[in-house]
């Protein structure tokens, strides 16, 4: 009876969405013989379902007791580090170096938004 009582829960239905478009779109397309606008379409697909699972990740580590007050820019953030790291990777261009430049402008992105944030509420 607890699985489908969590079968209806919106966040679950949403996840079962994206893996099934996942699935679907990745086992019909080849890049190698896609047009730029499909791969740039499944590369879109790839950010969403990385996205999905950090903060997946983040939720279920909530459920353990380890609490992540803003798990939603936080998974923003390790997305965006990620989706880069895939880019440069895709096309033969990551190094090193790259992801050692990455790695603190991702960090301060991070903190610059939950700053930016704060002080936006102490004004107000």
């Amino acid at each position: 009876m607890k699985a489908l009582t969590l079968l209806k829960s919106r966040s679950v239905q949403l996840l079962l969405a994206l893996i099934i478009a996942d699935f679907i779109f990745f086992s019909n397309t080849s890049a190698y013989q896609s047009s730029p606008q499909v791969i740039i379409v499944g590369f879109s697909l790839l950010i969403i379902s990385v996205y999905a699972f950090i903060y997946g990740v983040f939720k279920l580590l909530g459920l353990y007791g380890i609490k992540i007050k803003e798990s939603h820019k936080l998974s923003i953030a390790a997305t965006v580090f990620t989706s880069a790291v895939i880019a440069l990777q895709s096309i033969g261009e990551l190094t090193l170096k790259d992801v050692l430049v990455l790695a603190p402008l991702t960090v301060i992105g991070y903190f610059y938004a939950s700053y930016n944030k704060k002080v936006s509420r102490q004004v107000d």
